[in-house]
């Protein structure tokens, strides 16, 4: 007994020494970086000052670097603080690695997963959970560029696994498996997103490959490889042996002395039983817990137990700012995990029908400020004529339930005691930041007068976690520019219920002058059109930006005989910690009884 006793204590504590070992090896480990020249690191890093020492992190620690060949930097999103890696530095919670050309790593985590680097490759762990009493772990990896071998090792002691790998254009999800990945770039010189594409090549057990792009699944097994572009999935394929070797070699990194190179990279087809000394008689193997836990077990435990972290965008401590999660899109499949924005502030939009016995137009509202959807005043006006006409929605509980509360009508109003009226919605889509779709009230509400009222052609929300004023200043310190693109929706007012549309969206966004450029939408559908092409704006108040309606082209119309819209609105807000989104809404009117409204919605 006191033999098993010691063992466990003997564990824990070279369990604790193991994972902060690094910062005593400082002084000796002077060839960690002293080798590589400022231009050999990724652009990400030249303008940190990378440590060729050991730097410590306040964030959990969640594993081990065991090996490394050639030189390896540290990212800690924690303090923005990079250094060069060496066997036996700790790993945190919502690090960033990058392997150098010519380089390997093997990362070793609490929960027995191995990953291994190969060369210029680049990964953030942007979610880890290890908890022993709910019986769970969790990883989530980030994957920029590179080639990279994934060893899920699946366990007895854990009832609950999910492991997920994001890269620009695809999201993995395993339970249990051996499979790699590969990140390249079509243009190599601009290493854009949009020209990203992922090769997943199945070794053991299976993979479930999501594209966001065309919104479809596929398992890749083993033997099996698939190729997923910014246009969407392929073909799963079988691939080559000479393919297979190939990979292998270029993500090989030795296992430490002492342990075996096959520990962490085999038997991942089927759960890891405990050895016959680890199983022990089960009472004994309890109070053995129990005197660890008296003597430091907990310690040790939380050494390398975390709760579950935020998916972030590292920033470093001068305020520059590396993006880690570009074009992240959630999806919803076995293995991932479902990332919404935890927050709803944004806008909405309605085109309201007026029947005296003849379906006619009425009003179009749109949201002219941002909106809490989490309130019970969610307000959306109609600008013409004057006064404000008002429509309040309220859209509390992620609007699962929305309501409408308030509908002020020129020369009309709705019998006050009718309220509230049910709205019947539609979701479009959802990234970590945002959350886009449509909705209708086909309910008659009757007004003071013997017409009735009703929004039986769409409306449109879109809300999300806008970016906070702090990080606006951080994004105009740092003269932040980008180029966002992504889809847009919309609905042509027509008497039999609209005609609903979809296109393009893309602006350019300079955080530092505060301006909107090159606004583009392009929307068609039912035979109708609305184009808005070269217009410009700029940011109202922190995250809040107007279009102008004095720039650019505005048509509204049949399509191929668009007329220039007489009235026009299009406002938006920025979205996620360093605004890696952009989305909001649109209305254009013209004479002709042409009246149309929609969202955008788009990602840098």
């Amino acid at each position: 007994m006191k033999r098993h006793i010691l063992v466990v204590l003997f564990a824990v504590t070279l369990m604790l020494t193991g994972l902060q070992a690094a910062p005593s090896r400082a002084d000796t480990d002077l060839d960690r970086g002293n080798a590589v020249p400022g231009e050999a690191l990724p652009e990400a890093l030249q303008a940190l000052d990378v440590k060729d020492y050991y730097v410590a992190s306040g964030a959990e620690p969640v594993g081990l670097i065991q090996t490394v060949t050639g030189h390896v930097v540290v990212l800690h999103g924690e303090t923005g603080e990079a250094y060069f890696a060496a066997p036996g530095d700790a790993v945190f919670q919502q690090d960033a690695l990058f392997a150098l050309e010519g380089s390997r790593c093997r990362i070793k985590f609490s929960t027995e997963d191995v990953i291994t680097m190969g060369s210029d490759t680049q990964i953030a762990i942007e979610e880890f959970v290890d908890d022993h009493e709910l019986q769970k772990k969790k990883s989530t990896i980030r994957m920029l560029k590179g080639k990279a071998m994934f060893y899920v090792i699946p366990l007895f002691r854990y009832k609950d696994v999910s492991f997920t790998v994001e890269t620009q254009t695809a999201v993995m999800g395993v339970r249990g498996t051996k499979f790699g990945v590969e990140v390249t770039f079509l243009d190599l010189a601009q290493a854009s997103p949009s020209d990203a594409e992922t090769i997943v090549y199945g070794f053991e057990g299976e993979v479930e490959v999501y594209s966001p792009v065309d919104g479809t699944a596929q398992m890749v097994g083993e033997g099996e490889n698939l190729q997923v572009s910014c246009l969407g999935t392929g073909n799963v394929q079988d691939m080559d042996p000479g393919m297979a070797e190939q990979f292998m070699s270029d993500t090989e990194a030795p296992a430490p002395e002492g342990e075996q190179a096959g520990e962490g990279d085999e038997g991942v087809g089927e759960p890891v039983e405990a050895t016959e000394e680890e199983a022990g008689d089960e009472e004994e193997s309890t109070q053995e817990e129990e005197v660890a836990e008296e003597e430091g077990g907990d310690e040790a435990d939380s050494a390398v137990t975390t709760d579950t972290g935020d998916t972030t965008t590292v920033t470093t401590d001068t305020g520059d700012i590396v993006d880690v999660t570009q074009n992240q899109t959630a999806i919803t499949v076995e293995g991932t995990v479902d990332q919404r924005p935890t927050t709803h502030f944004g806008y909405f939009t309605g085109m309201l029908t007026m029947d005296d016995g003849t379906k006619t137009f009425k009003h179009l509202y749109l949201s002219d400020s941002l909106q809490d959807f989490d309130s019970s005043s969610g307000t959306a006006r109609d600008q013409l004529p004057t006064p404000d006409l008002i429509m309040q929605v309220d859209g509390r509980e992620d609007y699962d339930d929305p309501k409408i509360t308030r509908l002020d009508i020129e020369t009309d109003n709705i019998t006050s005691t009718a309220f509230p009226f049910t709205i019947q919605h539609g979701e479009l889509g959802y990234n970590a930041y945002m959350k886009w779709g449509y909705w209708t009230q086909t309910q008659s509400m009757p007004g003071q007068s013997v017409d009735v009222y009703f929004f039986d052609n769409r409306g449109y929300y879109i809300f999300g976690d806008n970016t906070t004023d702090a990080r606006m200043s951080d994004l105009a310190l740092n003269k932040v520019s980008g180029t966002y693109s992504g889809d847009a929706h919309g609905t042509y007012w027509t008497d039999t219920g609209g005609a609903n549309m979809s296109g393009n969206f893309s602006t350019h966004v300079d955080f530092a002058s505060g301006s909107i450029s090159n606004f583009e939408v392009g929307v068609s559908g039912g035979g109708y059109s609305v184009l808005i092409d070269g217009a410009s704006g700029g940011f109202i108040t922190s995250s809040r930006f107007e279009v102008n309606p004095g720039t650019g082209t505005w048509k509204i119309g049949v399509t191929g005989s668009e007329e220039v819209a007489d009235s026009k609105e299009a406002r938006g807000s920025v979205y996620g910690t360093n605004a890696e989104a952009i989305g909001g809404v649109w209305k254009l009117d013209n004479a002709n009884d042409a009246h149309a409204t929609g969202m955008f919605q788009g990602t840098r």
